[in-house]
């Protein structure tokens, strides 16, 4: 990644269109573009403002992104409530796993509070040395 001087900002940016060049993106990449920084900053950058998620219609296999939204705004609740976040203080909670299950259940807080819960006691097992 090639930076502005004095800047933070790419080289290759939407003001020059990335310096996309048409002659690798018809025989080399897809993209024209050197390289995947330079390829994520045209992606994020060219998806415009926020949309209005207020119309969309979730499915039953959006439930994580379902789950993670309310998460989200019942931290914000809290948070604005005086109540701050339990990953602040818990440097544990940083250490992130997949959790590999299927269920009928649709509080999923429960589920992930109790894998973690486990996955903390057996943590605190300490590991057999190796010599």
């Amino acid at each position: 990644m090639v930076l502005t001087p004095g800047t933070w900002r790419q080289t290759h940016n939407r003001d020059n269109d990335y310096f996309i060049d048409r002659e690798i993106q018809r025989t080399y990449n897809y993209t024209g573009l050197p390289g995947n920084r330079v390829q994520d900053a045209m992606v994020t950058e060219s998806m415009g403002a926020i949309p209005d998620r207020a119309k969309e219609h979730l499915g039953t296999t959006d439930r994580a992104i379902i789950f993670w939204r309310r998460q989200l705004m019942r931290l914000a609740v809290e948070l604005e409530s005086g109540i701050e976040p339990k990953i602040l203080s818990e440097a544990s909670l940083f250490r992130v796993r997949p959790i590999d299950l299927i269920t009928s259940e649709a509080n999923l807080l429960p589920l992930w509070d109790a894998d973690h819960a486990d996955h903390l006691q057996e943590a605190a097992v300490p590991m057999p040395v190796v010599s």
